[in-house]
């Protein structure tokens, strides 16, 4: 299985409510070898106590700056 070499070229700060708790975590932008914008994104939403309440990954090839 081939795998493509990802230069991670920003990551995005963690985002906190008015109360200090985490509301997005862990998104990353990145650049395969050949300069492709690919977003691999891992979204974490958390409740008031801390809970997890929604976790999703999303992953995009091939994205066009236009």
């Amino acid at each position: 299985m081939d795998e493509e070499e990802i230069e991670v070229t920003e990551i995005v700060e963690v985002v906190e409510d008015d109360e200090g708790n985490t509301v997005v975590d862990d998104v990353v932008i990145a650049e395969d070898g050949e300069g492709n914008a690919v977003i691999d994104e891992t979204i974490v939403v958390e409740d008031a106590d801390g809970n997890v309440a929604v976790e999703e990954e999303i992953t995009v090839i091939e994205a066009d700056d236009e």
